[in-house]
Protein backbone atom coordinates (compact mmCIF):
# COMPACT_ATOMS: atom_id res chain seq x y z
CA UNK A 1 0.00 0.00 0.00
CA UNK A 2 2.88 2.45 1.31
CA UNK A 3 4.26 1.92 -2.43
CA UNK A 4 1.19 2.71 -4.39
CA UNK A 5 0.86 6.29 -2.10
CA UNK A 6 4.72 6.91 -2.87
CA UNK A 7 3.88 6.33 -6.72
CA UNK A 8 1.00 8.84 -6.73
CA UNK A 9 2.68 11.12 -4.70
CA UNK A 10 5.64 11.59 -7.38
CA UNK A 11 2.87 11.87 -10.05
CA UNK A 12 1.59 14.58 -8.31
CA UNK A 13 4.80 15.76 -7.92
CA UNK A 14 6.00 15.51 -11.38
CA UNK A 15 2.34 16.84 -12.84
CA UNK A 16 2.62 20.56 -10.02
CA UNK A 17 6.29 20.61 -11.34
CA UNK A 18 5.10 20.99 -15.17
CA UNK A 19 2.23 23.23 -14.68
CA UNK A 20 4.73 25.01 -12.70
CA UNK A 21 7.16 24.90 -15.50
CA UNK A 22 4.61 25.55 -18.36
CA UNK A 23 3.27 28.69 -16.84
CA UNK A 24 6.42 30.42 -16.10
CA UNK A 25 7.54 30.14 -19.28
CA UNK A 26 4.16 31.77 -20.71
CA UNK A 27 5.30 35.17 -18.57
CA UNK A 28 7.40 35.92 -21.14
CA UNK A 29 4.82 36.88 -23.80
CA UNK A 30 1.35 37.30 -23.72
CA UNK A 31 -0.41 34.61 -23.21
CA UNK A 32 -2.75 34.43 -19.85
CA UNK A 33 -4.34 31.54 -18.13
CA UNK A 34 -5.20 29.94 -15.25
CA UNK A 35 -4.60 26.44 -14.30
CA UNK A 36 -6.08 24.79 -11.58
CA UNK A 37 -4.89 21.40 -10.70
CA UNK A 38 -7.33 19.17 -8.45
CA UNK A 39 -4.70 16.92 -7.30
CA UNK A 40 -7.13 14.98 -4.99
CA UNK A 41 -10.69 15.48 -3.05
CA UNK A 42 -8.72 17.42 -0.58
CA UNK A 43 -6.36 19.54 -2.27
CA UNK A 44 -5.74 21.77 -5.37
CA UNK A 45 -3.51 23.75 -7.36
CA UNK A 46 -3.54 27.36 -8.34
CA UNK A 47 -1.29 28.92 -11.13
CA UNK A 48 -1.72 31.98 -12.96
CA UNK A 49 0.26 33.69 -15.34
CA UNK A 50 -0.04 37.39 -16.06
CA UNK A 51 2.46 39.95 -18.20
CA UNK A 52 4.16 40.85 -14.63
CA UNK A 53 3.91 38.22 -12.40
CA UNK A 54 2.74 34.24 -11.78
CA UNK A 55 0.41 33.55 -8.94
CA UNK A 56 0.30 30.01 -7.23
CA UNK A 57 -2.06 29.09 -4.81
CA UNK A 58 -2.36 25.76 -2.67
CA UNK A 59 -4.59 24.23 -0.52
CA UNK A 60 -3.35 22.60 2.73
CA UNK A 61 -5.50 20.57 5.35
CA UNK A 62 -4.68 21.04 8.83
CA UNK A 63 -5.75 17.47 11.18
CA UNK A 64 -6.04 19.40 14.32
CA UNK A 65 -6.72 22.90 15.81
CA UNK A 66 -2.63 22.51 17.12
CA UNK A 67 -2.00 22.30 13.61
CA UNK A 68 -3.87 25.14 12.41
CA UNK A 69 -1.95 27.43 14.70
CA UNK A 70 1.78 26.35 14.23
CA UNK A 71 1.11 26.57 10.50
CA UNK A 72 0.07 30.24 11.11
CA UNK A 73 3.45 31.06 12.88
CA UNK A 74 5.04 29.46 10.17
CA UNK A 75 3.31 31.33 7.55
CA UNK A 76 4.27 34.68 9.39
CA UNK A 77 7.27 34.03 9.49
CA UNK A 78 7.82 33.73 5.68
CA UNK A 79 5.99 37.42 5.51
CA UNK A 80 8.50 38.41 8.03
CA UNK A 81 11.49 37.21 6.20
CA UNK A 82 9.89 39.07 2.69
CA UNK A 83 10.60 42.32 4.93
CA UNK A 84 13.89 41.61 5.92
CA UNK A 85 14.68 40.00 2.03
CA UNK A 86 13.53 42.22 -0.42
CA UNK A 87 14.12 39.92 -3.11
CA UNK A 88 11.67 37.54 -1.64
CA UNK A 89 8.42 36.51 -2.97
CA UNK A 90 4.81 37.70 -1.33
CA UNK A 91 3.75 35.07 0.71
CA UNK A 92 0.16 35.39 1.83
CA UNK A 93 -1.49 32.67 3.84
CA UNK A 94 -5.50 32.85 4.27
CA UNK A 95 -7.53 30.39 6.78
CA UNK A 96 -10.73 28.62 6.31
CA UNK A 97 -11.95 30.82 3.24
CA UNK A 98 -10.12 30.60 -0.34
CA UNK A 99 -8.33 33.62 -1.48
CA UNK A 100 -10.32 35.19 -4.03
CA UNK A 101 -8.59 33.60 -7.35
CA UNK A 102 -10.16 30.61 -6.25
CA UNK A 103 -13.55 32.22 -6.07
CA UNK A 104 -16.34 29.70 -8.04
CA UNK A 105 -13.89 26.98 -8.60
CA UNK A 106 -15.52 24.48 -5.90
CA UNK A 107 -12.27 25.08 -3.29
CA UNK A 108 -12.78 24.05 -0.01
CA UNK A 109 -14.05 26.14 2.93
CA UNK A 110 -13.65 25.12 6.52
CA UNK A 111 -11.73 25.25 10.11
CA UNK A 112 -8.95 22.93 9.12
CA UNK A 113 -8.49 24.27 5.88
CA UNK A 114 -5.67 27.05 4.79
CA UNK A 115 -4.33 28.55 1.55
CA UNK A 116 -0.69 29.91 0.98
CA UNK A 117 0.13 32.28 -2.45
CA UNK A 118 3.18 33.29 -3.56
CA UNK A 119 3.33 36.34 -6.02
CA UNK A 120 6.62 35.31 -8.16
CA UNK A 121 7.96 38.20 -10.21
CA UNK A 122 10.60 38.51 -13.13
CA UNK A 123 13.35 37.68 -11.09
CA UNK A 124 12.04 35.09 -9.25
CA UNK A 125 10.82 33.37 -12.96
CA UNK A 126 14.25 34.57 -14.94
CA UNK A 127 15.76 31.37 -16.89
CA UNK A 128 18.77 31.61 -14.02
CA UNK A 129 16.07 31.19 -11.18
CA UNK A 130 13.44 29.28 -12.45
CA UNK A 131 14.99 25.90 -11.49
CA UNK A 132 15.11 26.93 -8.35
CA UNK A 133 11.94 28.98 -7.68
CA UNK A 134 9.76 25.78 -9.03
CA UNK A 135 11.93 23.06 -6.74
CA UNK A 136 11.14 25.13 -3.82
CA UNK A 137 7.73 26.24 -4.59
CA UNK A 138 6.63 22.28 -5.51
CA UNK A 139 8.20 21.03 -2.19
CA UNK A 140 6.88 24.12 0.45
CA UNK A 141 3.71 22.14 1.55
CA UNK A 142 5.39 18.86 2.21
CA UNK A 143 8.50 21.16 3.86
CA UNK A 144 5.37 23.00 6.01
CA UNK A 145 3.60 19.63 6.97
CA UNK A 146 7.13 18.32 8.62
CA UNK A 147 7.32 21.23 10.33
CA UNK A 148 4.20 21.03 11.96
CA UNK A 149 4.78 17.60 13.08
CA UNK A 150 8.09 17.97 14.68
Amino acid sequence: MREGRETNRGREQSCIRFVLKKTIQTTTGIVVYDNVLRVSFSSCRYVDAQKDRVTVIFSTIFKDDDDVVIGKVFMQEFKEGRRKFQQAPQVLFSHRDPPQELANTGARVGDNIGYITFVLFPRHTSKAARENTINLIHTLRDYLHYHIKC
